[in-house]
């Protein structure tokens, strides 16, 4: 009987260590790649880019006009180039100086990885990105130059 006890302390943690693996169909399963950096596009050319938090590029926007579009794609962790599925996670900015500049969705296409930049006030300030899971922040690109005209 003593031996039937000593089996229990280790069949049980081994049980339970082994239930709580990646095919749990109850355990939430994370399957969305992790994004390091940005990258914007105008059609299939590239026109800026921010990696880990640093870029040597500028956004130009010009008063009182607004730009072309701008599509929205993510470096991964092995800096391989992604598109964030918009039906699970929503894409939102931030400008430092509002006044200088703000940016544009189309109606109906807002929170979409896609958007205009548009020229209020002549100056320089920064924008920053996010890619929104649940109310927060999964990804935040840091500051990039923006320049209006």
């Amino acid at each position: 009987m003593r031996h039937a006890k000593h089996a229990l302390f280790i069949i049980v943690p081994f049980i339970l260590l082994t239930a709580c693996s990646e095919d749990d169909p109850v355990a939430p399963q994370e399957d969305h790649a992790e994004a390091i950096g940005l990258l914007l596009y105008r059609g299939d050319t590239l026109h800026a880019s921010i990696l880990r938090g640093e870029t040597t590029d500028t956004l130009y926007a010009v008063v009182d006009q607004t730009g072309e579009d701008f599509d929205v794609r993510f470096y991964d962790e092995d800096e391989d180039v992604f598109e964030a599925h918009d039906d699970e996670v929503t894409f939102s900015w931030e400008i430092a100086d509002p006044a200088l500049a703000d940016v544009v969705q189309e109606s109906g296409k807002e929170g979409k990885f896609e958007f205009r930049l548009r020229g209020k006030q002549a100056g320089s300030t920064t924008i920053e990105f996010f890619i929104l899971h649940e109310g927060h922040a999964d990804f935040r690109s840091g500051p990039m130059p923006l320049v209006v005209r």
